[in-house]
C-alpha cells in the first residue's frame, strides 16, 4: 500500500511541475516574444516563434487539412526522380485572432518551394495564390486556402499522386461562425473526385484548390472595418463581402472601390489577386 501511495504521489509531483514549468515558460513566451515574430536562437540554428495553440476544438476540425502530393517519373535526361510536397490549407479562425493562412497545422512541416519542385522534376509552377472567399465569414474570420498550379512540361508521362482533405466534408466553424469553402481539384479543367495514381502527360496542367478554414462566431458580429481591410487585401472579394456581410459595392469607399471593381474585372489600373506570385 505504501508503495503504491508514493507511486502516486511521484505522479502526481510529476504532474505538478510540469504544470507549474509549462505556466512559467508561457508567461516568459507572453511577455518576450511578440506573435508570430520568430526569434533567432545560436544564430540562426533555432527560431523560438510565438503562436498560441487552440487546441483541438478550434483547430482540427476546422482547418483546411494537409494536402500530400507527389510525382515520380522519368525527368528531361531520362533518370528517374520523386519529388513530394505539403501543402496546407487555412487555419479555423480563433476566439480572438482571425484564422491563419496556409499555415502547417498540427504538425510543424514545411512546405517544398515551387523553384526546389521545377529543379528536380520536369513541372512548370503556373500560379501559386490564396484563394478569395474560401476562409469561412463569422465574427473571425476563417484562414483562407491557397490556389497551386502547375504544369506537366516533361517529354515522358509521370505519376501524379495526391491525398487530399476537406473536398466532401467542410471545414466546420464553430460558435456560429459559417465554415470554410471545400477543396476541389481540376486536371486539364475537369474536376477530379477520385485519387489513385493518376498518370500525366505531357502539357497537362493540375489546379489545387486548397480549402479555407472555418470561421468562428456570428457572422453579424465582424466588425465593417475588418471586412472593408479584407476586401482591401483581396481575401474576400465584393461579391463575397455583399453575400456573406451584406457589405454592397456602394459601401466602399471610392478609391478602394476602383481599385477593387479593376483588380476583380481585370481592367488595367487594378492591383493583382492576393497572394499571386508574379
Amino acid at each position: 500500500m505504501d508503495r503504491k501511495l508514493k507511486a502516486v504521489s511521484g505522479v502526481l509531483l510529476g504532474l505538478l511541475l510540469a504544470l507549474v514549468a509549462d505556466s512559467v515558460s508561457k508567461l516568459w513566451a507572453e511577455q518576450t516574444l511578440r506573435l508570430h515574430r520568430p526569434v533567432p536562437i545560436l544564430g540562426d540554428m533555432f527560431r523560438l516563434t510565438l503562436s498560441y495553440n487552440t487546441g483541438v476544438a478550434f483547430g482540427l476540425f476546422a482547418n483546411g487539412g494537409i494536402w500530400p502530393l507527389v510525382l515520380m517519373g522519368i525527368d528531361r535526361r531520362d533518370a528517374p526522380f520523386l519529388v513530394d510536397m505539403l501543402p496546407y490549407g487555412g487555419r479555423g479562425g480563433m476566439p480572438g485572432l482571425d484564422g491563419m493562412l496556409p499555415v502547417a497545422y498540427p504538425t510543424n512541416s514545411t512546405i517544398t518551394p515551387c523553384e526546389v519542385m521545377e529543379t528536380r522534376a520536369p513541372v512548370l509552377f503556373l500560379r501559386k495564390a490564396l484563394r478569395p472567399d474560401s476562409g469561412g465569414p463569422g465574427r473571425r474570420r476563417g484562414g483562407l486556402g491557397q490556389i497551386i498550379a502547375f504544369r506537366h512540361a516533361g517529354p515522358h508521362p509521370i505519376t501524379f499522386n495526391l491525398t487530399p482533405d476537406r473536398i466532401t466534408t467542410l471545414p466546420q466553424g464553430l460558435d456560429g461562425g459559417a465554415p470554410g469553402r471545400p477543396g476541389e481539384v481540376f486536371i486539364n479543367g475537369e474536376r477530379i473526385t477520385r485519387f489513385p495514381p493518376i498518370r500525366l502527360h505531357p502539357g497537362d496542367v493540375v489546379e489545387l484548390h486548397l480549402p479555407g478554414g472555418g470561421g468562428f462566431g456570428p457572422v453579424g458580429g465582424r466588425e465593417r472595418e475588418r471586412v472593408l481591410h479584407d476586401v482591401a487585401m483581396g481575401y474576400v472579394t465584393v461579391r463575397g463581402a455583399q453575400d456573406d456581410y451584406a457589405l454592397g459595392v456602394e459601401d466602399l469607399p471610392p478609391p478602394l472601390r476602383d481599385v477593387v471593381l479593376a483588380r476583380e474585372t481585370g481592367q488595367p489600373g487594378g492591383s493583382r489577386q492576393s497572394g499571386e506570385e508574379e
